[in-house]
């Protein structure tokens, strides 16, 4: 924009000839607290000018002022902005609230892309957005997918093989954060029923279980939960439907000590035969 002898303007809605401002006017309106009403057409160099880093935007939010004198009380604060496309150059007027013309001034103030498009440039532009969009979206699902069936067989190979171990001085916290990380990331579905599918023995030895009997051990205190005993302490599953499922079940499990484990079993046992 040149700055020099050029006009910044405003037009006069009423007046068939535009009433034109220089800087040092424009300067004024900004200085001496006067302000632009709705009967003013705003044009795109006015903008500009607005947007110098100078000039506060507080001052500029201050500027514009609604008009009580006209027919519709719909349309107080609406403005109009003189513009021409920046995609077809069709000269066009643009009715805007004063939000709006507000939020356009701030984002050309930050460098931000923000172009006022006519309508039905504007029309095929929000069109091949949602097109690029569900592009990402769909794209992005694939990667997903991808980066599932990885993490998944990374899950299954290392913390679901028997003769795979934590690396020596690993913390429980670390080992138990580590499996959360991947539960969230992994086919759920498929690491479920390849633990059901597992030999149990086998179970009992892999990583994944013995970071979740560790931390349920440690949080018991390394006691039994039914005599406080501290001797060899297994992890039990009072219910075998979370098997598969420990992560989200970790405080169902119970720490029990060996003769306690025996006699629960025994309970269950006789349970089973008496019904």
């Amino acid at each position: 924009m040149k700055i020099g002898n050029s006009f910044l303007y405003l037009e006069k809605t009423s007046k068939s000839n535009p009433e034109r401002f220089t800087r040092q006017q424009i300067e004024t309106f900004l200085t001496d607290q006067k302000l632009i009403t709705n009967e003013y057409i705003i044009t795109e160099s006015f903008i500009d000018f607005l947007c110098n880093e100078k000039f506060k935007l507080s001052r500029i939010r201050e500027l514009f002022i609604s008009n009580p004198s006209v027919n519709s009380p719909a349309e107080y604060d609406i403005f109009t902005v003189k513009r021409k496309c920046p995609s077809c150059n069709k000269i066009e007027m643009w009715k805007t609230g004063k939000t709006a013309l507000l939020a356009h001034i701030q984002n050309q103030r930050k460098n931000k892309q923000d172009q006022l498009l006519c309508a039905p440039c504007q029309k095929r532009h929000d069109k091949q957005e949602r097109k690029n969009y569900k592009k990402g979206q769909k794209e992005l699902e694939i990667k997903n997918k991808v980066n599932r069936r990885e993490r998944s067989e990374s899950f299954l190979n290392n913390h679901l093989n028997p003769e795979c171990q934590w690396n020596k001085g690993t913390p429980i916290w670390e080992q138990i954060n580590e499996l959360k990380s991947y539960y969230q990331t992994i086919d759920r579905d498929e690491v479920f029923w390849y633990i059901r599918d597992m030999p149990y023995k086998d179970f009992l030895k892999t990583p994944y279980w013995k970071a979740i009997a560790t931390h349920a051990r440690k949080k018991a205190g390394w006691k039994c939960q039914l005599c406080s005993n501290e001797g060899e302490l297994h992890v039990h599953h009072p219910n075998y439907d979370i098997l598969g499922k420990e992560l989200k079940h970790l405080s169902e499990l119970i720490v029990l000590c060996y003769a306690c484990h025996g006699k629960f079993h025994n309970v269950v046992k006789e349970a089973i035969y008496e019904d």
